[in-house]
């Protein structure tokens, strides 16, 4: 039987055995992976210097990492397929964004390429998808948040002691902390999901000295990697968090809180839009978004000219087509991507994968708010809306929708999923056995 804990979370089914120590710490492992955390720095022990250039060089590092993930999920699913079957039933929209993405290299250029990374993205998914099917959500929360913990760790121990490894020292980013991640985005992207993990786990467990310094220590790694739009989605996070806990836990001080609080977001808001210099202040951008809003006008016209169904998975930046010299040479800069999830993605797919994305938001949304009204799970619904509405917001000036290894959009398939198990044990009427009448019933009389 499928049941529900007090927290909103998915039991494993009878028949299945708790996850033992080698499944979790190959869990982990496949975590950490898709993260790129191990190839930067497997290469650095190799003594191979940072990275400035953009490519499609192939790391054997990362294709090991996928590949031994990959063939453990399998043997997973060989061993758990009713897992495989609720993946299948309760999540056809990510796999089917992911059979397009397989598909586009029947029109790309660069088929090669374009399968390599649709198969590497297949394989975060599943792995995205397995991990809550099998541990349930806080026991999939937990696992992730100490994945991602012990990046943090190695990445500071790294900035402190192994400077050449933890500091970048390319040009336009010297000084820039990237840990044990290639570049200081991936650091910033992974540490601020980190913290909104850390948020959950400190509101709806105990532990919440601990997981707040664990967030503390990741929040001072987007400082010092000085990711601007990952530390303006923290910001959020945390004024969120707040009213979260407020509007659930605040008794008394609710209305106090919401005829103080709405009047200064209202005035915050309207200062920010009368006063938009001051918004380039405390981002730290200037009024183009460091380049942004050039590169988006030329992708915007690149994409007019396959608008349907796109250029390939993330095929166009390392196609070697002239176009993307000549946008670099125009923007001055070497754009590794067009730094908007939905130019990005109608970049990749056209129209169709537009389409696509948009329905997975729209039904995580759906799944999030339904989840309010499912006992127990009050804690869970407010962590995954929270984290829905973060992702959209970096979505707006990085490229962080339906990308390759991509933690926000792992993440994203990841919260999708979990509520989507919640609501169907919630839906699931109880088991109980029916009462014997005839047992009970008073023998006849002659």
């Amino acid at each position: 039987m499928v049941g529900v804990s007090l927290r909103g979370e998915m039991q494993s089914p009878s028949d299945d055995k708790p996850p033992g120590l080698l499944e979790i710490a190959f869990l982990t492992y496949g975590v950490i992976g898709q993260q790129g955390a191990v190839s930067s720095t497997i290469q650095f022990l190799q003594g191979k210097d940072e990275v400035t250039t953009v490519g499609v060089q192939s790391d054997p590092v990362n294709v090991f990492v996928v590949a031994t993930t990959m063939a453990g999920l399998l043997f997973l699913f060989y061993l758990r397929p009713r897992i495989l079957a609720r993946i299948a039933g309760l999540s056809p929209l990510i796999l089917t964004a992911c059979c397009i993405a397989l598909a586009s290299s029947l029109w790309s250029e660069a088929r090669t390429l374009v399968l390599k990374r649709a198969g590497e993205h297949l394989c975060s998914i599943l792995l995205a998808l397995y991990v809550p099917a099998r541990l349930g959500f806080d026991g999939a929360m937990r696992l992730t948040a100490r994945a991602i913990g012990i990046c943090a760790v190695l990445s500071l121990l790294a900035g402190i002691f192994v400077p050449r490894l933890g500091v970048m020292h390319s040009w336009g980013a010297y000084g820039r902390w990237k840990g044990i991640y290639a570049h200081k985005n991936p650091l910033a992207q992974a540490m601020g999901v980190g913290v909104l993990l850390q948020y959950y786990l400190a509101v709806a467990t105990r532990e919440k000295v601990w997981r707040l310094g664990v967030a503390a220590i990741e929040i001072a790694l987007v400082v010092l990697a000085n990711s601007a739009t990952v530390l303006g989605v923290i910001v959020f996070a945390t004024g969120a968090y707040g009213i979260f806990l407020l509007a659930t836990r605040g008794g008394a001080v609710r209305p106090l809180a919401a005829m103080v609080g709405a009047p200064v977001a209202a005035a915050f808001a309207i200062v920010l839009i009368c006063v938009p210099e001051l918004f380039h202040t405390l981002s730290g951008r200037d009024s183009t978004l460091t380049g942004r809003t050039e590169l988006w006008a030329w992708v915007w016209r690149i994409i007019q000219q396959k608008p349907f169904f796109g250029h390939g998975f993330q095929e166009f930046w390392d196609s070697g087509d002239p176009l993307v010299g000549t946008i670099w040479a125009a923007i001055g800069w070497p754009a590794p991507n067009a730094h908007n999830g939905f130019l990005e993605v109608a970049l990749d797919l056209g129209a169709l994968g537009v389409l696509l994305v948009a329905l997975i938001l729209v039904q995580a949304l759906v799944r999030f708010v339904s989840l309010f009204s499912v006992p127990g799970a009050l804690n869970q619904a407010g962590a995954s809306l929270i984290f829905l509405v973060a992702v959209v917001i970096h979505s707006g000036t990085e490229a962080v929708l339906f990308r390759q290894e991509d933690i926000d959009w792992l993440m994203v398939a990841f919260f999708s999923f979990a509520a989507a198990q919640t609501l169907a044990s919630a839906r699931k009427p109880s088991e109980r056995p029916l009462p014997n009448v005839l047992a009970r019933a008073r023998p006849l009389t002659a």
